[in-house]
């Protein structure tokens, strides 16, 4: 494991342990195809199963048309870094670029396996 990666939070009330919320980060594409009723289920979802989420679409707002800073992906990289896990919808219709740096990035982070 990381040294940034808790195992777990102990609270020091007794003999009472507490494990972090597992934090799952959503890949897919943003604003293509059937990408906001993905995430709208793939949030419930996880939401029923006490899962915290980090859902990209919700951290940045960029100007139709603009093109962004990769700096954006590069913030999105170190935050999936730090999650627990990774849900990916692939659409099959949408190319996107995005989706596919943050699936490398897991595997060559070495939690992800495929």
């Amino acid at each position: 494991t990381h040294a940034w990666r808790f195992e777990c939070a102990m609270r020091v009330t007794g003999r009472e342990r507490c494990e972090m919320t597992k934090t799952i980060y959503l890949a897919g594409p943003i604003d293509q195809g059937q990408a906001r009723e993905m995430r709208t289920a793939a949030r419930a979802a996880l939401f029923e199963r006490g899962r915290a989420l980090f859902d990209p679409s919700m951290g940045w707002a960029v100007p139709y048309g603009a093109v962004p800073s990769p700096s954006l992906q590069r913030a999105n990289v170190a935050v999936l870094r730090q999650c627990d896990g990774l849900l990916v919808y692939l659409d099959p219709t949408v190319m996107s670029v995005g989706v596919t740096i943050e699936i490398v990035e897991a595997v060559l982070d070495r939690w992800l396996h495929v």
